[in-house]
C-alpha cells in the first residue's frame, strides 16, 4: 500500500481563490491510474485555494464564536468539497474507482489536536477495491467549536494505522532543502535518516507559517517534515517529490531512482 498525500500547491493555484490546476491534476491523474493498478492506494489532498484563503480571513483554526461562525464554517467545507469533487471526477474519468471520505465524519479534535479518527470507513472501501481520498478540512472541536484538520496530520494518522509501504508527499519543489529553494547555493536532502532528521529541525526555528509567499495555515515546509519525521518514526520510508515534474510520482512509488527526499523508516 501506498499513501499519498497531494498537496494544494500543486493541484489548485494557491493565490487565485478556487481555482484548480487543470494541467497538473490531469498529469497527476495519469500517473495515479497506472499505480492504482499495481498496488492498492489512500490519497489525501489539500486544500490550496480552496480552504486556505478564506480559512485563514476568518480565523478558522481558533475562531471567534458568534453568528457568523456557522456560515463561515460551510462556506470552506463547501470550497474545499468542490476541489475534492473535482478530483474525483478526473481520477474516476481515468479508471480509478476513487470515493470520498469527508474528514469531518470521522475526525473530532481537541483544542486542535487529533483526539478521534475512525479509520473504519477507509478499510471497509480498500476491501471492496476502492481508493479512498479524503482531504484537510474544518472539523468539529471540543473546546474551539471547530479547527482545521491539516491533510499531513491526516497522513500521519493513516501511517499509523496501515503501515503502508510507502508514505509519498507530492509537493511543487523537488523536495527538502537544506535552505528556501530559491536561493542560491540551495542543497536538497536525497536521504535522510530519523536522526539526521530530528537533528535538522531542532536547529531550525519555528519560523513562517507560510509557504512560496502564500499563505498556510496549516503550517508550510516545516510541518510537513515534522509530520514525515512521526510517519518515519513508525517504520515507513517517506518520500517529498515534486509533482509538478511528470514522472516522478511513478519513480518513487516504483522504487525507480529520481530527484527526492527520502526519510528513511525506522521503528521506535
Amino acid at each position: 500500500m501506498i499513501i499519498l498525500k497531494l498537496g494544494g500547491s500543486v493541484i489548485t493555484q494557491k493565490r487565485d481563490y478556487a481555482t484548480l490546476n487543470k494541467e497538473m491534476v490531469d498529469t497527476i491523474s495519469e500517473e495515479l491510474a497506472s499505480l492504482s493498478r499495481e498496488v492498492p492506494l489512500i490519497i489525501v489532498h489539500g486544500a490550496g485555494s480552496f480552504g486556505h484563503i478564506l480559512a485563514k480571513r476568518y480565523s478558522l483554526n481558533n475562531p471567534e464564536k458568534g453568528p457568523e461562525l456557522t456560515m463561515r464554517i460551510a462556506k470552506v467545507q463547501r470550497d474545499v468539497r468542490e476541489l475534492n469533487l473535482l478530483l474525483l471526477k478526473n481520477l474516476i474519468y481515468r479508471g480509478i474507482p476513487a470515493v470520498s471520505v469527508p474528514p469531518s465524519i470521522c475526525a473530532r479534535l481537541d483544542d486542535g489536536k487529533l483526539r478521534e479518527f475512525d479509520t473504519g470507513i477507509f478499510k471497509r472501501f480498500l476491501e471492496l477495491g476502492n481508493v479512498p481520498v479524503t482531504f484537510g478540512d474544518v472539523v468539529p472541536d471540543r473546546v474551539r467549536g471547530v479547527s482545521i484538520l491539516s491533510g499531513d496530520t491526516i497522513m500521519e494518522r493513516l501511517a499509523h494505522e496501515f503501515h503502508p509501504d510507502k508514505a509519498v508527499f507530492v509537493l511543487d519543489v523537488n523536495g527538502f532543502f537544506d535552505r528556501s529553494p530559491d536561493e542560491e547555493g540551495a542543497r536538497l536532502y536525497r536521504e535522510l535518516t530519523v536522526e539526521e532528521l530530528e537533528n535538522i529541525l531542532a536547529l531550525e526555528p519555528a519560523g513562517s507559517k507560510t509557504s512560496n509567499g502564500v499563505a498556510d495555515i496549516t503550517g508550510g515546509m516545516r510541518g510537513k517534515m515534522e509530520s514525515a519525521l512521526r510517519i518515519a518514526c513508525t517504520g515507513t520510508d517517506t518520500y517529498l517529490v515534486n509533482g509538478r515534474v511528470k514522472g516522478r510520482l511513478m519513480d518513487v512509488s516504483m522504487d525507480r531512482p529520481t530527484i527526492s527526499t527520502k526519510i528513511r523508516g525506522e521503528k521506535l
